[in-house]
């Protein structure tokens, strides 16, 4: 971060070390300033509260459910308070963005028909033990685990209807105060299936998302 601030720092630790003074500094010049939003992905407590503490802007896992979401980002904007003054000019600093598994149909039995497979099928790889290290993080909130298509649809992904996935957006955002939800695709559906879903998703869904802003519930 000083690197951004200053172009030029040095650093000295255990892992590396490394000096950039005198003729040289960080080129290119961020065009925004001071530099672009800087994001962390977040799935623990101490990455939520560094990335609130550092000021960065919050990225949030695929799988967590939305009443493990709102918890989550109710940490993340206490810690805010402890950024300090001179990181707080971070463009990202406050934003939360919320990865999402997403497939829209013209109904949701349609949608459930062409995803339910490839979904439940990608599920059981992401839990496989090649992934454990970061799966046993997200799995805290209870992410994975027996979930059946049925589960995941409730709270973790926006599969269905147009107006199913508005629904569950709007309530996401409503929840968590997200600022952007990231579209995942997987590729087993087709390449034409996922164009269809995404044009959908385009027409009939994002139109409606403009211009509304979160309603949280406050204590």
């Amino acid at each position: 971060m000083r690197i951004f601030h200053d172009k030029r720092s040095a650093h000295r630790g255990k892992y590396f070390n490394f000096k950039v003074d005198g003729e040289y500094e960080l080129f290119p010049h961020a065009l925004q300033q001071p530099h672009p939003p800087i994001f962390l992905a977040g799935a623990t407590e101490r990455s939520i509260a560094v990335a609130g503490r550092m000021g960065f802007g919050l990225m949030l896992s695929t799988w967590t459910p939305f009443e493990e979401l709102a918890r989550q980002t109710a940490a993340y904007r206490q810690h805010l308070e402890e950024t300090p003054q001179r990181l707080r000019s971070n463009p990202g600093r406050g934003k939360i963005d919320v990865a999402r598994w997403t497939y829209v149909a013209e109904t949701d039995a349609k949608a459930r028909a062409e995803s339910e497979t490839g979904i439940m099928r990608h599920l059981q790889h992401f839990a496989g033990g090649h992934t454990s290290g970061y799966l046993g993080t997200v799995s805290q909130g209870g992410a994975t685990g027996q979930r059946d298509y049925d589960m995941l649809s409730r709270d973790i992904i926006l599969h269905g209807s147009p107006s199913t996935v508005l629904e569950k957006i709007e309530r996401l955002r409503d929840m968590t105060g997200a600022t952007s939800v990231m579209l995942h695709y997987p590729p087993w559906y087709g390449v034409e299936k996922v164009l269809a879903s995404l044009e959908l998703f385009a027409t009939e869904v994002a139109p409606k998302l403009r211009g509304k802003e979160p309603v949280r519930k406050r204590a």
